[in-house]
């Protein structure tokens, strides 16, 4: 029954919590099987936009949209760029955002912890300082300082 929420009055949803760029990133996946992300890997201390898509993906319950956004996210951080390296760094910015932002245990927050545990070691990677505070990720997310260390 359209009738029954104001939705159905106004042919319009507000989705509040995601940023425009990522749900056209929804819909073109939806068009096209796949999405664009611009993505600049040189800058650690960006929220990828596979994290903010696969993040959209578990509101939605889009099954597909996340596993194209996890493979995405793979990608980036668990595939050898040049030298064997990951393509990018992290930040606790980032840490935060994907385990604020998901169920303990998801994909998501797994892949997230994953990359931490074989990278914790390289500065180059792993930026201690820049971003945010880790003292504050701990804080929030005592579960991954414990499975971190």
């Amino acid at each position: 029954r359209s009738d029954a929420f104001i939705e159905g009055h106004s042919n319009k949803v507000d989705i509040y919590d995601f940023e425009p760029g990522t749900f056209e990133m929804f819909v073109e996946f939806m068009y096209f099987g796949r999405y664009t992300y611009k993505d600049d890997l040189t800058d650690h201390l960006r929220l990828r936009d596979s994290a903010k898509a696969w993040i959209l993906g578990d509101y939605f319950d889009a099954v597909e949209f996340k596993n194209f956004a996890i493979r995405n996210l793979h990608d980036v951080y668990m595939s050898p760029g040049s030298g064997g390296r990951p393509k990018t760094g992290i930040g606790p910015k980032m840490v935060d955002y994907c385990y604020s932002q998901t169920a303990s245990g998801s994909p998501l927050s797994q892949l997230v912890l994953a990359f931490l545990v074989q990278n914790w070691h390289d500065s180059d990677i792993i930026h201690y300082d820049g971003g945010g505070s880790w003292e504050l990720v701990w804080a929030q997310h005592p579960t991954l300082r414990d499975e971190l260390l």
